[in-house]
């Protein structure tokens, strides 16, 4: 009897405790619920974000295919927060159609994370085409400017009246018209200035080009380096949450 009286006490603080654990367990619950639902909206969205980059799609383009790529890569934060937030609580508080989804869900997330690990290596190829197209549209754009400074060169060759000086200026794009010339020292005068001009012009042509490409090549360099690195990261964030969501993978009993 005396034994009895004892654990009396000890029995009624266990239950008050489980009935604060269960309250508290409730309550969480309650609280999981917006943010699954959050998950979800997220999770949508992010499905309207995948449609407007790859609809309609370009394919074998490669400009198109690395903006594509990372423009993905820029948007991955909110697909990850929303599935994050999706398996939040477990299988605790779902509707019978949650079941099935996660599962789904959880092979996706595998699925999705094999495909931001294949992105790589097409970010890597498309950023040599793209840098190779880069290099051929400025050599084309630089032999266009060249052969017009041989065309100049040529004319000016060929100049021996203030006229024909006139003519060739004009032609050029100067703004200011020729001065009186007097005679043949006079022009030649000019033509020197002139030829001086086109050398400068021939001379910076080269140094514009190696600027121009050193530019775009590191504009490239640095979207590349930055969306790889990223879609390892989003890879490896899609393939642990796999795996920690084995949970939703397994038979119910």
């Amino acid at each position: 009897m005396t034994k009895t009286n004892k654990t009396t006490p000890d029995t009624e603080q266990l239950t008050q405790a489980l009935k604060q654990l269960w309250k508290s367990r409730s309550t969480m619950l309650r609280s999981i619920s917006p943010l699954r639902l959050a998950g979800y909206g997220l999770l949508l969205l992010a499905l309207f974000d995948l449609a407007e980059i790859l609809i309609p799609p370009v394919l074998m383009n490669p400009r198109w295919e690395f903006q594509a790529f990372g423009q993905l890569i820029e948007r991955v934060p909110v697909p990850l927060i929303g599935v994050g937030l999706i398996f939040i609580g477990g299988r605790d508080e779902r509707l019978p159609w949650e079941v099935s989804l996660l599962k789904i869900l959880s092979w996706v997330t595998l699925l999705v994370g094999v495909l931001y690990f294949l992105l790589i290596p097409l970010g890597v190829v498309n950023t040599i085409r793209i840098d190779r197209q880069n290099n051929a549209q400025i050599t084309t754009q630089t032999n266009e400017v060249r052969s017009q400074i041989e065309q100049a060169k040529a004319q000016l060759a060929t100049v021996s009246t203030p006229e024909e000086m006139q003519a060739l200026l004009q032609a050029a794009g100067a703004t200011q018209a020729v001065p009186e010339l007097g005679d043949q020292q006079d022009i030649s005068a000019l033509k020197n200035q002139f030829t001086e001009a086109i050398a400068d012009n021939e001379a910076s042509l080269a140094t514009q080009a190696a600027e121009t490409r050193s530019s775009r090549r590191l504009g490239l360099l640095e979207k590349s380096i930055k969306w790889n690195l990223g879609a390892l990261v989003a890879g490896m964030m899609y393939v642990l949450i796999w795996r920690s969501t084995d949970w939703a993978r397994r038979a119910t009993s």
